[in-house]
């Protein structure tokens, strides 16, 4: 048995009625464990008397770090915190809503010991409405076409990280959605166990239509970054190719209009290939300063979008 030091991230907004609980159940479960661990438990602009629950328990259990941000930035911002400020070897990110029960926790980290690098749970039997779990089967579903990827329940957030996969990537927007989906992408061997899923204790769902729409919007980043982030002159040189030769082909029409009916020159397709042409320039010079940027960007900050598996000598 690997002898880890667990660190829980608990992202939470307006959840007064469920962190006791919450607490409670997760040191049952962690000291009943033969590991070392912390809880770090991020505050998003929480404003029904959460911060202030999170503060005493913090001030009587020296295991639990409170973090309280400024506003609430959404769940993505506070993940990211989370991640910045924890110590251990296995990461585990669960709602503060207490619809994740922390009794699937030892689960998870028997799947982190057969190999897996991330961990992701299946809510089988879900305790939400029949409107959101409709919504939430389009979206993985959606997922999975998308990426590739056969996992039934990205949305899930009881998920378990080695830390090594946290540590460079940064989570920005609605990112934390589809999160494991990137690390697939990077190589992170990934699996998926069921969990058990709980009715809410109180508070309110912030699930809604839009964060569909933001899914569809991050599954397009997905593709992109995935497929161009290191080389984004391929998209806009591309496209630009793209244009400038459907501007030289409708030139010649016009020529050939000129030459063989006697048309005019300035007729509208005359100005289509212009502006194709211009267009097409546009988006390689887009394709250029891009291509810098990016090179800039690798180089200087965060290093190339690759893992090292192994180093001999």
């Amino acid at each position: 048995m690997n002898l880890y030091k667990i660190s829980v991230v608990i992202p939470v907004y307006d959840e007064k009625e469920s962190l006791s609980q919450l607490f409670e159940e997760l040191r049952n479960v962690l000291i009943e464990m033969p590991y070392d661990y912390e809880i770090v438990v991020v505050d998003d602009g929480s404003k029904d008397g959460s911060w202030e629950l999170i503060l005493n328990a913090s001030s009587s259990d020296e295991k639990i770090k409170a973090i309280r941000l400024l506003k609430n930035y959404g769940q993505t911002a506070a993940i990211q915190v989370g991640f910045e400020n924890i110590s251990g070897d296995l990461v585990l990110v669960i709602d503060g809503d207490g619809q994740n029960d922390p009794a699937d926790i030892p689960k998870l980290i028997s799947k982190i010991d057969e190999g897996y690098d991330v961990v992701s749970g299946f809510r089988s039997r879900r305790k939400d409405s029949l409107v959101r779990r409709f919504f939430s089967y389009f979206g993985n579903l959606l997922i999975r076409k998308t990426t590739g990827l056969k996992i039934h329940d990205v949305g899930c957030s009881l998920k378990i990280y080695r830390k090594e996969w946290i540590e460079n990537p940064k989570l920005l927007g609605e990112m934390h959605r589809i999160f494991v989906v990137y690390l697939a992408e990077m190589g992170a061997k990934v699996a998926e166990i069921k969990v058990n899923h709980r009715k809410r204790i109180g508070g309110y769902s912030k699930y809604g239509l839009t964060r569909v729409i933001k899914l569809i919007m991050d599954l397009i980043l997905y593709k992109f970054f995935t497929s161009f982030a290191s080389r984004p002159i391929y998209v806009f040189g591309g496209t630009g190719f793209v244009s400038i030769s459907t501007s030289f082909f409708i030139f010649l029409l016009v020529v050939y209009r000129k030459i063989v009916f006697e048309g005019l020159w300035l007729s509208p397709l005359f100005f289509i290939a212009v502006t194709l042409l211009t267009v097409g320039i546009l988006f390689i010079m887009i394709g250029i300063l891009a291509e810098i940027i990016v090179r800039i960007y690798y180089q200087t900050k965060y290093g190339f979008p690759y893992k090292i598996k192994e180093r001999h000598n």
